[in-house]
């Protein structure tokens, strides 16, 4: 019957792949499993029951296994199916649209395009039209649109690797008659992994609450900004008397005085202060002004990374990249994130100790907690309250992520976020999975006491105390990498490579594997405390000193190409490299911020400490919090996928939007 096989007209593109092999097996009678997430439909569908489970889009997804007997299509989708392929038939423009909306098997299959997306503004256009069987003229009655979907196919060729298509079919068709299709036709391998029909989601009281605090913040933003510009810059100079009556009656209004707590607390939240205290390059005296470059560097090269990583891309042009030697600095980007724990550890010894100093020994430890608690959490609890409600309703398209970026938005686990444990609890379901540093470094924050009060009253076992952490934290990496036979890296290069999927959950994200370069940070700050910055030391030990320096680094970055290239690490050394090539690099770094800051920097001291830094030093931890976000929002909102080429991918703007964002996210008055 032509309602049993008419989608064959809309799937069209299924039948070309099978010429390229779409891998297909019976099993006991039954058809393979076609799974699928049924989003933004009202219908229930009688399912089996036999599988059931959340996808990591917090969507639901059902595994069906059909028996052989030919099923029916519901009476709509079969009804718009007829009016589409009568429409083909007759060349009818719209009808041309739809199909010409499909993914085709494009170029480049060998070397990873596994994404044959078509077009989904095109198929979210189409307006179908039907028309009388005998007729010559087209009526516009019974008028249905297009809907976007995506499949799963293996192909043989490949090794039975899976293709993602997009296809564009009638709007009444629903996951399950799509999945009666893929049964029906002998390519019964298929997987319905989305759908996506352009009605945008509802928006619940959750999300509008939400956007009712977003918008109070907004229009404070906008009151401290006129009360700042007006009130304060305007209006108190003016000698005139309407202006001094227009000032009380203005002071009044807004129940706020500058002298006041309350005037300080509202200019908290002024743009233009803000903006003046951000871009503002004077350096004070007494700061370890090398750390403003490092940092910057370091941000930068964080963003970098994920920009290469987070996007997706023509998958063997990239592999081929990444085992290039020069291209190691991305592949080991992750030493980046070690650099910021060295500069953590080294700002809280140095800062510290030198409190302690002016308070003869003593440390209020309630106030150092609170501090540093107050100066976190209060940003980041309100970008998690933006970002994670509100980022579906940012874009659409057939990459976009209809429900979000986190797992079932975080309802299970945001609190972990707050208390700072996500590495530990509830790891496997992390909400903002890079938010596992703020746990790690407020961790070592908790701890650090241990560390410099014991050096602030004696040098000897404050040294021991150093020794006994640093030795735990270079045994613990190595015994978590024999356990579970990790690679050196999150990518491979050695040990069982079967296991990489274990590199983050039990290596990179634990503070006990990634502590060492703190604790070296401690050690530096202690002794630039020591010494207040004035070393005296022979040329030739600082030659060495640099040499070593950079041995350290380019071990670090560069000491994994030959396993990438040639052979793979084994378990053992795999371990070792994970036991001690964090430290090596936090050696190296610890001793460019002591030459720097000691007069031995040279050249490379006058650009760290170039004052052109200071306006995005202050900008890194809302660089952190945000890039992610724009990464994912940049590549969902794609039509296509990336072509991957090292130029292209540094010009990638979702990299660069980060600074912009993260300026503008500043403005919130933490």
């Amino acid at each position: 019957m032509v309602h049993t096989y008419c989608f064959i007209g809309v799937l069209l593109v299924v039948s070309t792949v099978a010429t390229l092999g779409i891998h297909g097996e019976h099993v006991n009678g039954y058809y393979p499993e076609w799974s699928g997430d049924i989003l933004g439909l009202d219908q229930t569908y009688n399912l089996p029951s036999d599988s059931l489970a959340m996808d990591t889009n917090g969507e639901v997804k059902y595994s069906y296994r059909a028996k052989r007997e030919t099923k029916q299509l519901s009476q709509k989708c079969r009804n718009q199916t007829d009016v589409f392929m009568t429409a083909l038939a007759s060349q009818e423009i719209w009808s041309l649209r739809m199909l010409d909306a499909s993914g085709k098997p494009p170029s480049n299959v060998l070397k990873g395009n596994s994404r044959w997306l078509g077009s989904y503004d095109e198929c979210k256009n189409v307006t179908a039209v039907e028309y009388p069987i005998h007729g010559n003229r087209t009526v516009h009655t019974n008028a249905f649109g297009g809907q976007y979907c995506t499949i799963t196919v293996k192909l043989s060729i490949l090794q039975n690797a899976e293709i993602t298509m997009g296809l564009c079919v009638p709007d009444g068709c629903s996951n399950a008659d799509i999945g009666i299709f893929l049964q029906n036709s002998k390519h019964n391998n298929g997987k319905i992994s989305k759908r996506l029909n352009g009605r945008t989601n509802k928006i619940d009281g959750t999300v509008a609450c939400k956007t009712s605090v977003i918008g109070f913040f907004m229009a404070l933003l906008l009151v401290a900004t006129v009360y700042d510009i007006v009130y304060l810059k305007l209006l108190q100079k003016g000698k005139s008397t309407p202006g001094k009556q227009l000032s009380r009656a203005f002071d009044i209004f807004l129940f706020f005085h500058i002298e006041g707590t309350g005037g300080k607390l509202l200019l908290s939240f002024s743009v233009y202060t803000n903006t003046l205290k951000i871009m503002s390059t004077k350096q004070s005296s007494g700061n370890i002004n090398a750390l403003n470059g490092i940092r910057c560097l370091s941000i930068s090269w964080v963003v970098l990374g994920h920009t290469f990583f987070f996007s997706r891309v023509n998958v063997m042009d990239a592999y081929y990249n990444f085992i290039d030697w020069y291209f190691q600095a991305i592949v080991n980007a992750e030493v980046s994130v070690d650099s910021f724990f060295v500069m953590s550890g080294l700002l809280v010894a140095y800062l510290s100790l030198k409190e302690m100093k002016k308070r003869n020994g003593c440390l209020n430890l309630p106030l150092f907690y609170f501090h540093r608690f107050w100066r976190l959490t209060p940003p980041y609890m309100f970008f998690m309250l933006i970002y994670i409600p509100l980022f579906q309703y940012w874009g659409n398209g057939m990459m976009w992520p209809r429900s979000g970026t986190e797992s079932n938005y975080c309802n299970e686990t945001w609190w972990t976020n707050l208390l700072y444990v996500n590495n530990f609890v509830k790891s496997d379901r992390m909400c903002m999975g890079w938010s596992w540093y703020l746990a790690n470094d407020m961790q070592f924050y908790w701890i650090s006491p241990l560390i410099f009060i014991p050096l602030y009253y004696s040098s000897l076992f404050g040294g021991l105390v150093c020794f006994a952490f640093l030795l735990g934290t270079s045994i613990a990496p190595g015994v978590v990498s024999v356990v579970n036979n990790l690679p050196p890296n999150g990518f491979g290069g050695g040990g069982a490579e079967s296991d990489n999927s274990k590199f983050f959950e039990e290596y990179y994200i634990k503070p006990y594997c990634r502590m060492g370069p703190y604790v070296i940070g401690m050690i530096t700050g202690y002794v630039l405390y020591r010494t207040n910055c004035k070393v005296k030391l022979h040329g030739l030990v600082v030659i060495i000193g640099w040499g070593f320096a950079a041995f350290c680094c380019m071990s670090s970055l560069y000491g994994l190409t030959d396993a990438w290239q040639t052979y793979h690490l084994s378990v053992s050394v795999s371990a070792l490299y994970n036991a001690i090539g964090r430290q090596a690099w936090a050696l190296g770094l610890c001793w460019v911020i002591f030459a720097c800051s000691t007069g031995y920097g040279g050249v490379v001291n006058s650009f760290l400490s170039w004052s052109a830094w200071l306006p995005v030093t202050r900008l890194t931890y809302g660089i952190y919090l945000v890039h992610p976000i724009v990464i994912y929002w940049y590549n969902g909102r794609r039509r296509t996928t990336i072509y991957y080429s090292f130029i292209d991918m540094l010009s990638v703007p979702g990299s660069h939007d980060t600074f912009l964002r993260s300026g503008i996210y500043r403005f919130n008055g933490f």
